[in-house]
């Protein structure tokens, strides 16, 4: 999950192909599932009435005060699931803003080129990252990597 205006997006490798997923997007006033959101809950009578600035996240830790004052303002991330897909190396990419300035696309292919070159995919998005605190975590998952994995099958999990 995300929040704020950080991102996620998975990589798949595949067959040298490269796929992108966007598992998460910046909460913006302006992003389409929180004007979506924030319909529902103006339909409900829940929300406040003046416009959001834009600009501002209005997905967030903290700011418990202006969470209760505005119920538009909350601090719940997005919840994606993919299945991993048996012969493919996967590549989840948590980043702040910065780290997608150039989209989700470019991100994915770079750190999938500097793996591949036996450098830091990491590195490599921090250095090509446009902010000055920027912060990626990459995390990389092998081909077959469910293979003989005490976890039940991804379609048999349910949360509660």
């Amino acid at each position: 999950g995300s929040v704020g205006r950080g991102r996620i997006v998975v990589g798949t490798e595949e067959n040298g192909d490269i796929w992108c997923d966007e598992a998460s997007c910046p909460h913006l006033p302006s992003s389409e599932a929180e004007m979506q959101r924030i319909d529902e809950l103006m339909l409900e009578g829940a929300g406040a009435g003046d416009n959001l600035p834009e600009g501002q996240p209005t997905r967030f830790l903290g700011g418990g005060v202006l969470k209760e004052r505005d119920s538009r303002y909350i601090g719940l991330p997005d919840i994606v699931r993919l299945d991993h897909v048996a012969n493919s190396r996967r590549f989840v990419i948590i980043g702040s803003s910065g780290i997608w300035s150039y989209g989700p696309r470019l991100p994915v292919q770079w750190a999938i080129e500097a793996y591949r070159s036996g450098r830091s995919p990491a590195d490599e998005l921090i250095s090509r990252s446009t902010g000055s605190d920027d912060v990626v975590l990459v995390l990389i998952l092998p081909p077959k990597v469910a293979e003989g994995s005490t976890l039940p099958p991804h379609h048999e999990i349910v949360l509660n």
